[in-house]
């Protein structure tokens, strides 16, 4: 679509000036250029401008597993309180929630309660200004799109991609088993104040239990007692009945960069960053905007900085 920096869009009178915050600029990209420019009902009703709070290195810091662009974020708002005229607004990844005093908000299934549990988390004065994703990361709800992803796949082939949702839906599953000992330890060194393993060849390693078994011999990890807690609540998250229902749930809990990594090394002939690009605009094409799910959280937003914006007003 071209580029957007600095890129304005016309307000509605009945909406006041929003700037949102975001982690980086992969996530500035989907929601403004994708997503955003796609939709008639969001564009011009919703964001005055969308900022990326890091470079891309800045995306993520090591310590604790935490997501050091969240915490930009954060500091953008904090610094934005007392402004005037303009309402600043924050979105950054649920693994922001990544932090010993919030990963029982990380681990809870239920979206009430999990809403609930991050208003209790967050600072007064940043209640309705900060949101958390439901899902792990942006990149997660670009594997939601079954159909997208499977014709991204069958577009750019490598290695006999799957030919069917469902097919594609146990794959990813199967995927995401591999995944899981990799979260089931950054839960666990969230949990006991360390900092993340570094597990030898993980990139490289595609069954489940190799992966295990990697990171419990890893320098200084968790033994396999150590993980079962953290499974049992990991796995409470895949529910449903068919296995696009399964994916759809699990896929809340699993790394979405690192499965558009391995998606991309083992099935696709484009890389991750081209595929993000490539489902972003297909899920934006099919949703005429952004999946459904992030369409009503910019909705809440919205809401949350007209009434931000009646309360500046008010003597």
């Amino acid at each position: 679509m071209g580029d957007m920096t600095g890129y304005r869009n016309p307000l509605q009178a009945a909406d006041p000036e929003i700037t949102l915050h975001v982690e980086g600029p992969t996530d500035k990209q989907v929601i403004e250029d994708r997503w955003l420019a796609h939709s008639r009902a969001l564009r011009g009703r919703v964001f005055s401008a969308v900022e990326a709070a890091t470079d891309d290195r800045g995306e993520r810091s090591r310590s604790h597993g935490s997501a050091g662009g969240a915490k930009e974020v954060v500091k953008r708002l904090e610094a934005a309180l007392n402004d005037t005229g303009t309402i600043a607004m924050g979105l950054v990844d649920r693994d922001y929630l990544l932090q010993r005093d919030t990963l029982n908000a990380m681990l809870e299934v239920d979206d009430a309660r999990f809403g609930a549990q991050v208003a209790a988390a967050l600072p007064k004065e940043l209640v309705e200004r900060l949101w958390v994703l439901p899902r792990w990361e942006l990149e997660n709800y670009l594997l939601t799109g079954l159909e997208d992803l499977r014709q991204e796949l069958e577009d750019r082939p490598k290695r006999a991609p799957p030919k069917t949702v469902e097919e594609l839906a146990n794959r990813l599953l199967d995927l995401a088993q591999v995944n899981r000992p990799l979260v089931l330890a950054m839960l666990w060194c969230t949990g006991n104040g360390h900092d993340h393993i570094k597990v030898k060849g993980q990139d490289l390693i595609g069954d489940a239990s190799e992966m295990r078994a990697a990171v419990i011999a890893a320098p200084e990890a968790p033994s396999d007692d150590d993980l079962a807690p953290f499974e049992t609540r990991v796995a409470a998250f895949e529910t449903g009945g068919t296995v696009a229902e399964r994916w759809d749930t699990a896929s809340r809990l699993v790394d979405g960069k690192w499965m558009l990594k391995r998606i991309s090394r083992d099935w696709s002939s484009n890389k991750s960053a081209d595929l993000r690009r490539g489902l972003a605009s297909r899920a934006a094409e099919r949703n005429n905007g952004p999946p459904a799910e992030i369409a009503l959280l910019l909705d809440k937003m919205r809401r949350s900085a007209r009434e931000l914006a009646n309360q500046q007003g008010s003597p």
